[in-house]
Parts: C-alpha cells; structure tokens; sequence
C-alpha cells in the first residue's frame, strides 16, 4: 500500500526520488503533458525504507539494479494541483544512485520504458541546460554542481 491519503483538506504523499548523473547529465523523467521534467522515482510503501523505495522504483521504472550512494535531501513540498486545485504535502527522499554496473551507461539521452501500462520517457539533461526547462524541484539547477556529503532538509512552496 503506497503512502499515500486524502483528507478534506487534501492530500498527503511519502515519495522517493532517484537522482542519476552520467557524465554531467542528469536523468530526468518527461511528462509531454505538462511540458516539464522531474526526476525519476515514486510512493514509498508501507514499511519500507526509503531507500528499498528508491531502489524498487528504480527497478520497476527502469530495469535497472542501481546502487545508494548516499541520500541527499529530504524535502518538505507544499503546493496546490493547477487542474483539481487540490492542496498537497509531500515528503520526498532524495539519493544519489551509482548507475555503473546497469545498462544506464550504455543508454542513449532520450529512451522510453513501459511499466505497469505506462510509457515512461527519461532523457539525460546536460548540467547547462537545467535552468532552460521547466523541472522540479525547481531548486535542482542551482545545486546539481555541487551535491552535499550529508542529507540537507528542504521545504519548498508552489503555487
């Protein structure tokens, strides 16, 4: 069961995120719909880590059976769904993934993977052009040089 639930004032969602960089690109997912980029990952399950989470997703998404390198941020999100209007809290587990032993490396920028029915479409964004494109977080284009050693707590508020 993901964690995951809606009260009268909306919605609450754990998430882990995988970040994943590969000769100063970062994989990114694209959502054609919305015209933006986000980074791969989904709901943490009831008791599960989050770092089995990110792995699992991982895994589902992609095929691939990456390695933690080490978490990066644990980020407080609050905003409001431009189509329903629907106020949610996230809580989202980011962590650095050592690609080396997948196929990832061989991968070219832009491919698509199926799960569970979706089309999932990932492209490898250079460091350069992440202040170009609509992403979130947004804050990932100002720190994507610079990766700290240890977890730092976010909060971030949209509209």
């Amino acid at each position: 069961m993901d964690l995951t639930f809606t009260t009268a004032e909306g919605k609450f969602n754990v998430r882990v995120v995988a970040v994943i960089v590969k000769d100063e690109k970062l994989l990114c997912t694209y959502h054609a719909d919305r015209n933006e980029y986000t980074l791969p990952g989904g709901r943490l399950r009831f008791a599960e880590t989050a770092e089995d989470g990110v792995l699992r997703e991982t895994k589902e998404e992609m095929g691939i059976s990456a390695k933690i390198v080490r978490p990066l941020w644990v980020v407080q999100n609050f905003f409001t769904e431009k189509n329903s209007g629907i106020r949610r809290h996230e809580f989202n587990f980011y962590y650095l993934l050592d690609i080396t032993e997948t196929s990832l490396l061989q991968a070219p920028d832009r491919f698509f993977t199926e799960d569970e029915g979706s089309l999932h479409e990932f492209v490898f964004l250079p460091f350069a052009e992440l202040k170009n494109v609509r992403i979130h977080p947004a804050f990932l284009p100002d720190c994507i040089y610079d990766l700290p050693q240890t977890p730092i707590l976010l909060s971030t508020v949209r509209e």
